[in-house]
């Protein structure tokens, strides 16, 4: 069974939002990548500098930590949420951006019984076998004289 991953805002933004609530989030009045931007607590470094932002390309929201003994550095909203969102939050975002690829086509098992033109023919008996033969050498005997 296959998943496909669906990269929309608008299924991104309430978990964008929720994340920056648990991280301690406040709304900045600057504006980054025209959207909203949020001064968080880093769950790496515990410090109060990091930025949770829309990123350049505009597919997807990121946290920034600018410290530079800080081991986190850049993390998109997936993973964020993967690390530190917990295990109700992981949940329910799989639910909403991934879809299964997976079609309702599967064929059951076909019935092993063989039809009457498809079977093998019947085995003779030994009894069977020698009456043949025997009717076939009388035969063979009448045919020479």
């Amino acid at each position: 069974m296959g998943y496909k991953y669906i990269r929309d805002i608008h299924i991104e933004y309430p978990f964008y939002q929720a994340m920056a609530g648990l991280l301690k989030g406040n709304k900045l009045r600057e504006v980054i990548n025209s959207k909203e931007t949020y001064a968080v607590e880093c769950p790496s470094c515990k410090k109060r500098k990091a930025r949770m932002c829309w990123s350049k390309r505009r597919d997807t929201f990121m946290l920034l930590c600018p410290v530079d003994t800080c081991s986190l550095g850049v993390l998109v909203l997936h993973d964020l949420i993967k690390r530190y969102g917990g295990i109700g939050m992981f949940q329910e975002w799989r639910k909403a951006s991934w879809t299964t690829t997976y079609e309702e086509k599967w064929f059951p098992i076909q019935n092993k019984v063989p039809y009457k033109d498809r079977r093998p023919p019947h085995r003779k008996s030994f009894k069977e076998k020698q009456e043949l033969k025997s009717a076939s050498l009388q035969i063979k005997m009448n045919s020479r004289d």
